[in-house]
């Protein structure tokens, strides 16, 4: 992977092995799929016993749903290695430097999404098939991040019940308005 890729997608910030890394391109499904292995340090530090004496044993790869300014469906394999600590002999795995631990969206898809929602003809279903997650995630990220504050009641509130013919199943509908606003 050159590093013209990498700064297209916005991965110049992170220490990326261009020589083992690539990208590729799915036209019937029209998703990317980067794979990205990470330059190889010098020295780790076990998060158990904070030792320096390490073995590396190998690595193991991530799914990440990754979204860039331009293009939509990114699918990041990350590659990161497993150590061993020759010390207390537990064994952990490189950090992620691009989500925190037990997530596989990144944080700039969920900032997208919330965007997305800022358009009130939207919905949570259109939404979710728009950024290619579920409806239910898009519903949870909304409830978590967004508070909004109720409305205040009104004064006088009226409330009525008008027969519909265009109803099928049910023919009444409640209606509840401010009288003081209408005119």
């Amino acid at each position: 992977m050159d590093f013209e890729s990498i700064k297209r997608y916005g991965l110049d910030y992170i220490g990326i092995d261009e020589e083992k890394s690539y990208d590729s391109f799915n036209p019937a499904t029209n998703n990317h799929t980067i794979i990205v292995h990470l330059l190889k340090r010098d020295s780790y530090i076990c998060p158990y016993c904070n030792s320096n004496k390490f073995i590396i044993r190998g690595s193991r790869s991530q799914l990440l749903k990754y979204f860039s300014s331009l293009e939509k469906n990114i699918t990041l394999k990350l590659y990161r290695r497993v150590i061993k600590c020759k010390i207390c002999n537990r064994h952990f795995k490189e950090k992620n430097p691009f989500i925190d631990s037990q997530r596989t969206t990144m944080i700039q898809k969920d900032y997208k999404i919330l965007f997305a929602l800022k358009n009130t003809t939207k919905t949570y279903t259109f939404v979710a098939k728009e950024f290619n997650v579920s409806p239910t995630y898009v519903t949870n990220l909304f409830d978590k991040k967004i508070d909004l504050e109720r409305l205040k009641l009104p004064v006088v509130l009226a409330v009525d019940e008008v027969y519909s013919k265009r109803l099928t199943y049910h023919k009444y509908c409640f209606i509840m308005f401010d009288r003081l606003i209408i005119k």
